[in-house]
């Protein structure tokens, strides 16, 4: 026997739907799917930068910075190559 089977789960959704109601359901299904999305844009725009988006620290004060940066913006001290 498993341990939740579909009138379990049944039971579940139309409990948790008396106790929030349908409009706070609604809201928070929108809520998580436009979270979902940014989380996903978010995903796919880190993918397309590739190697700008590589961090180095910086030798004198152990500040991170991009790779493509020549200088630390901490410190000014200039970057090795």
């Amino acid at each position: 026997m498993g341990a939740l089977q579909p009138l379990h789960l049944l039971l579940l959704l139309g409990l948790i739907l008396l106790i929030f109601g349908p409009r706070r359901l609604v809201a928070t299904g929108r809520a998580l799917g436009q979270s979902w999305r940014a989380l996903v844009a978010g995903w796919r725009q880190g993918q397309s930068a590739g190697p700008a988006l590589l961090a180095r620290p910086c030798p004198r004060c152990g500040q991170w910075s991009t790779e493509s940066a020549r200088y630390c913006t901490a410190c000014g001290a200039a970057l090795p190559s």
